[in-house]
């Protein structure tokens, strides 16, 4: 079987929402339709977003590591 790769072609961010968007698009998929107020706010949702996904991976590494410093305290 011959696999040919396919060219999805080079992608940008966009200026209002900062979400990658393909180069080909004439405008952006996620915020085309919003007004700037709305663009603004989905901006600040996705970095709080992000914001939470670093807090929530140190709660997990200090939940894993507390978790095997109980088991090694009772081997």
């Amino acid at each position: 079987m011959l696999l040919i790769p396919v060219n999805v072609g080079s992608s940008r961010k966009c200026r209002r929402c900062e979400l990658q968007i393909n180069d080909r698009e004439p405008e952006c998929p996620h915020c085309h339709h919003l007004s700037e107020d709305e663009a603004k706010q989905l901006k600040a949702l996705l970095q709080q977003e992000i914001t939470n996904s670093g807090i929530r991976k140190w709660f997990i590494v200090i939940f894993i590591l507390s978790v095997l410093l109980v088991l090694v305290t009772f081997i």
